[in-house]
C-alpha cells in the first residue's frame, strides 16, 4: 500500500499565559510600574509614554522599573518563577543589578558584584547568603531570555535558565528574609542594570523546563 506524503506545520506554542505581573510591550499591566528616568528622555512615566515603551533601554546608572506587586516572590515559603529577555551591554564593570525584592536585610536580588570584569548574575539571599553562577554571562550585546524559580523547602531549591536551557540547578542553605518591598527591575541596592530589559514576567508558581523552553521560543522572534 502507498502511503501519502504527510506535510507536517509547525505550529508556533503560545506562551504561558497565568503570570501574576507582566511588564511587556504587547500586553496589559495588571500592577502599574513606574519608569524611574528610564532612558535618555530623562522622565519618569507610565507604560502610556511611546518613548518609554520603545526603548526600554536601562543606562547602569539611575534608570530602573519600580512596581507596585508583591506576591509570591516576596515570601520565601512560596513558589514562584521569574522570567524576562534581557541585553546586557558588554562594556559593563561587572557591577550591576537585574531585578529582586532586597529591603535592607530581608528579600533577595540577581545581580553580579564582580567590580572588575562581567560576569555570571548571582543569587543573593538576605540576610546574607549567595548562591554563585545562577545565570550565564552573556556578553555578545545580543537578546537572551533568564528565567529563575525557587522551590520552597528544608532546604529551598533555586534553578536558573539560560535561553530555555537548565544552567544551575541547587539548593539554598536558608531561607531570604519575607520582603515588603514592591518587585523592582533594572537594579538592586546601589546598583544599575546596564543594557535592556523586556517581556519580564513573574508567576506564581514554579514553570516546569517545558513550559520555560516554550517561553523562549515564543519570544525569539521579537528579540532577534
Amino acid at each position: 500500500m502507498m502511503l501519502g506524503k504527510v506535510n507536517s506545520l509547525r505550529v508556533q506554542p503560545s506562551p504561558t499565559a497565568d503570570a501574576d505581573m507582566r511588564l511587556e510591550r504587547l500586553s496589559a499591566n495588571p500592577v502599574v510600574p513606574v519608569w524611574n528616568d528610564i532612558t535618555a528622555h530623562a522622565n519618569n512615566g507610565t507604560p502610556s509614554d511611546a518613548t518609554i515603551m520603545t526603548d526600554f533601554d536601562f543606562d547602569g546608572v539611575v534608570d530602573f522599573v519600580g512596581t507596585s506587586f508583591v506576591g509570591n516572590p516576596q515570601d520565601p515559603a512560596k513558589p514562584w518563577t521569574m522570567g524576562l529577555w534581557c541585553i546586557r551591554e558588554s562594556t559593563d564593570t561587572g557591577l550591576i543589578g537585574l531585578a529582586g525584592t532586597r529591603s535592607g536585610l530581608t528579600g533577595w536580588e540577581l545581580r553580579d558584584m564582580n567590580g572588575v570584569a562581567l560576569d555570571q548574575l548571582d543569587f543573593d539571599c538576605f540576610p546574607f547568603l549567595r548562591t554563585n553562577n545562577v545565570i550565564p554571562a552573556y556578553s555578545d550585546d545580543k537578546w537572551h531570555y533568564i528565567t529563575i524559580s525557587w522551590t520552597p523547602g528544608a532546604p529551598a531549591t533555586l534553578k536558573g535558565y539560560g535561553d530555555g536551557a537548565l544552567h544551575f540547578s541547587g539548593t539554598v542553605a536558608s531561607d531570604y528574609g519575607a520582603s515588603a518591598l514592591a518587585f523592582v527591575f533594572g537594579k538592586s541596592p546601589g546598583v544599575f542594570w546596564d543594557g535592556k530589559i523586556d517581556t519580564a514576567r513573574l508567576y506564581p508558581r514554579v514553570l516546569s523546563a517545558d513550559e520555560i523552553m516554550r517561553d523562549y521560543l515564543v519570544g525569539m522572534a521579537a528579540h532577534q
